[in-house]
């Protein structure tokens, strides 16, 4: 043996002491390290396992405070009781916290309603039960693992395994605008693979997610199932500003109210304005709570005007809907003009903006079929927000004349109608698609909308309307979103993943 005794007194090398060596104490000494670690136990047969496995062992009562100050307990860094019985792994820590109480002590709790009894003495504990069954249930609902011991143990850091039908498979990381959370390593075929801006992610990759336990949550579910996410995949929260009275904002909260019915919105930011600033609780505001009572609603006073106010949090905080009044501009206006808040808030925040009318239930919803719609990921995007809403959708085909349509946008058009038709068979949704001649598009949309609840607009928010591009070349929905009569959603175009990526 290594040594079963300390009777002459010699300090011990090691910096941890692990009490128990049974299975799970022999195990903790080979994995943290047999040149760490000194197991301890008052049975000579076990001891002669650990001795035999090369550990260090000492044989003694570690319950005894003679014995733990004869084995110079205050040269340990660590002390883990790990026997069986909770009540000797309490009274072990007990007894070292007499003679050592500056080295941390941890504990195995095997009975869950033991957790009091080692709070009240600080212990950091271990559950044997909760871990197995918490790992368990990760793995068969969630397809997701949690470390333990690793972190807070909050959430902050998770193992999970991708959908085939995830909405996130195949896009680059560099795209999925990780604000609150990162992917720090991806497990694939065997191989470890560091997360680069170009990779993607693919089916059945092994990913860990670290960050915010709330982002890391919705990405998780993101991740491990193919369901409709919207719009969980930009944030958990909708943004709405009460800044304009109480007649002007009413059809902002029953829109908020309505998106959130038919979507997993968990919060609600509410930006109060000055026209409520002397009153406690604006009654719109009682009125959400009461509409969503499971739903967070949070109050954030500012002074600030409503397009600053907006542009500052969309910039702080992920959101997955940013509620905002419609902001009505002519045609010649936006020609003539550069500038347009809701290009800006798009291109701030990357998240879907409702310009809302104050609409109560959505049923029926247009696409306007424009260049906007030729990458695949935007086309995902519009029918996993039709799905998660329960949207009877009327995709509307309009040629401009041929003055203004060059080839580019002709084959833009082309392809967002195929991808359009070959995405709706893949997702199981009836699209009525319907065409019309040749004309002003807009003037056609516009009153195709008015027959319908919402109209969904896809916007590039990063291409820029330079003043020929909008005279010449005008990008159909950057006019609508601000002349719609009805409540429009407009979405970020998201571009497809590179070649080779």
């Amino acid at each position: 043996m290594n040594n079963n005794d300390n009777h002459n007194g010699e300090a011990p090398s090691r910096k941890i002491l692990i009490v128990g060596a049974n299975r799970l104490g022999l195990e903790l000494g080979k994995g943290l390290g047999a040149e760490h670690c000194v197991l301890m136990d008052s049975q000579p047969e076990a001891l002669s396992r650990a001795d035999q496995e090369g550990l260090t062992i000492r044989h003694g009562e570690a319950t005894s405070r003679l014995v733990l100050e004869r084995l110079h307990l205050k040269e340990f860094a660590t002390l883990i009781a790990a026997t069986y019985d909770d009540t000797y792994n309490l009274e072990t820590c007990r007894a070292a916290q007499q003679v050592a109480p500056e080295i941390r002590m941890m504990a195995v709790q095997n009975d869950p309603e033991a957790t009091a009894r080692f709070t009240e003495l600080g212990i950091e504990t271990v559950s044997v039960v909760n871990n197995v069954v918490g790992a368990f249930k990760s793995r068969i609902f969630t397809s997701s693992t949690k470390p333990v011991g690793l972190g807070m143990t909050a959430g902050e850091i998770v193992e999970v395994t991708v959908h085939p039908l995830s909405r996130l498979c195949y896009v680059p990381i560099a795209q999925l605008a990780a604000r609150n959370w990162r992917i720090g390593m991806i497990y694939r075929d065997r191989e470890i693979v560091f997360p680069r801006p170009w990779l993607s992610l693919q089916p059945h990759d092994r990913v860990v997610l670290t960050g915010m336990p709330k982002m890391v949550e919705i990405i998780t579910g993101l991740l491990t199932t193919g369901k409709p996410q919207f719009p969980m995949q930009f944030g958990p929260a909708v943004l709405l500003p009460l800044m304009l009275g109480e007649e002007r904002d009413r059809p902002l909260v029953v829109e908020a109210i309505t998106m959130a019915r038919h979507t997993g919105i968990q919060e609600i930011d509410v930006l109060i304005g000055r026209p409520y600033e002397k009153i406690e609780i604006p009654p719109l505001v009682a009125q959400i709570e009461e509409a969503l009572p499971g739903v967070q609603i949070n109050l954030i006073a500012t002074r600030l005007g409503l397009i600053p106010a907006l542009l500052e949090h969309v910039q702080r905080k992920d959101y997955g809907v940013v509620v905002v009044p419609p902001f009505p501009r002519s045609t010649l206006d936006l020609s003539l003009k550069r500038g347009s808040p809701i290009v800006d808030l798009l291109h701030q925040g990357g998240c879907p903006i409702l310009l809302a009318t104050g609409q109560s239930d959505y049923r029926t919803a247009l696409l306007p079929v424009t260049g906007a719609l030729s990458t695949r990921r935007t086309l995902d995007l519009v029918l996993d927000m039709t799905s998660q809403v329960g949207l009877a959708l009327t995709a509307l085909s309009v040629s401009p004349p041929n003055l203004v349509l060059g080839q580019t946008e002709r084959l833009a058009m082309r392809t967002a109608q195929n991808l359009l038709v070959e995405s709706a068979r893949i997702h199981n949704l009836e699209i009525t698609f319907k065409r019309d001649k040749s004309g002003n598009p807009i003037r056609q949309v516009l009153a195709t909308a008015r027959n319908h609840d919402l109209l969904v607009l896809p916007l590039d928010a990063q291409n820029p309307m330079t003043l020929s591009r909008r005279i010449l070349r005008p990008d159909v929905s950057y006019f609508l979103a601000h002349q719609s009569p009805i409540s429009t959603l407009i979405l970020p175009a998201i571009p497809d993943s590179p070649e080779g990526s």
